[in-house]
């Protein structure tokens, strides 16, 4: 999403750059659908191993040249591929295995810190979402904070459509199935909700993601807790509409999307307190301790039964999500390629 979503308003805002795309999976098993391009950005499909670009750029024919002449290079996720000429840019999302080890594999921790590293030290300018993984990547990676900007995500209106049917008065959560989201208490937590209004479901949209095993058995325990898969923008932009509220108590994030999306969609937000989220938010969401299953349970109940707090968090919502635009996010990241490429 963040590379469509910016290579559409770069392309918009700025026609006279030419956008040169390259990656990999574009093709075989798991790979993702390519959307209409814009006039000016054109996706090359050269299948060039990793492996061949690093033997290539040990004699001195970086990925720049080998993939195609450009001013600037801009990784923008877990990828650092050596260049001839080209400064880099790159985009560091977040660095949560760094402070929430427990929710990732050792095999991850161990991979995820070293491409992190590397990419810190051989970027010209490194683009974070938000201050607090800007100050995160300078405590973990001894990063100069100079060159760190901070690039704040937007976000796209989704479709209007009619509210989900069908599913009753229900709570949202929207995000990948993995530990870090938080989803094993957002569950348990949810059975004091349901305890006091039968009602009530929990409606989970997102796949299955690492280490999920133990909330896909919480899930299949609880009648009143609906995993819908993953979902199209149409599906999502109806299950945000009908939701009572929308719940993303996430323990750790490098912006908080979801979060975002709900608010332009105009549902209140339950979120995780001391996080990237509840900067986000501001006072637009309600703010409880992740951690705390009680202080979760009695948040949920808050935003269930409080019709006028959940008016007063969608107005705010509305108004707070606003400015998140793609189109600045794309004038933002412009402005870090200028700075990259200036002597």
């Amino acid at each position: 999403m963040y590379v469509r979503e910016l290579t559409a308003a770069l392309a918009a805002t700025r026609p006279d750059d030419a956008l040169e795309l390259y990656g990999h999976r574009l093709r075989g098993p798991g790979a993702a659908a390519v959307p209409a391009l814009p006039a000016n950005a054109t996706l090359h499909r050269r299948r060039v191993p990793a492996q061949a670009l690093s033997l290539a750029a040990k004699v001195g024919l970086g990925a720049d040249r080998v993939l195609g002449d450009v001013d600037v290079m801009h990784w923008t996720d877990y990828v650092a591929l050596e260049t001839s000429r080209a400064p880099v840019v790159a985009t560091v999302h977040d660095v949560c295995f760094e402070d929430l080890p427990a929710c990732y594999t050792p095999e991850q921790r161990v991979r995820l810190r070293a491409v992190t590293a590397l990419v810190v030290e051989r970027a010209a300018r490194v683009i974070v979402p938000c201050e607090r993984v800007r100050l995160e990547v300078v405590r973990h990676f001894a990063a100069d904070g100079e060159r760190v900007d901070v690039v704040p995500h937007g976000c796209r209106p989704l479709p209007e459509v009619p509210p989900a049917a069908g599913l009753g008065r229900y709570v949202l959560f929207v995000g990948t199935l993995q530990p870090r989201k938080n989803v094993e208490r957002l569950v348990r937590a949810f059975d004091r909700v349901r305890a006091a209004h039968d009602d009530v479901r929990l409606v989970l949209a997102g796949e299955p993601g690492w280490l999920s095993a133990d909330v896909l058995r919480a899930v299949a325990q609880r009648e009143h807790v609906l995993h819908e898969g993953g979902c199209d923008g149409a599906r999502l932009s109806a299950l945000y509409r009908g939701a009572l509220a929308v719940a993303f108590p996430s323990l750790g994030e490098g912006f908080g999307l979801p979060v975002l999306e709900a608010m332009h969609c105009g549902r209140a937000v339950l979120v995780g307190a001391d996080t990237a989220c509840s900067d986000l938010a501001g006072e637009a969401a309600l703010a409880v301790d992740p951690t705390d299953e009680a202080a979760l349970a009695h948040g949920l109940l808050r935003l269930v039964e409080d019709a006028a707090l959940r008016a007063t968090l969608e107005a705010r919502g509305l108004e707070r999500a606003a400015p998140f635009t793609w189109e600045r996010a794309a004038a933002k990241t412009r402005a870090v390629y200028e700075r990259a490429v200036a002597p």
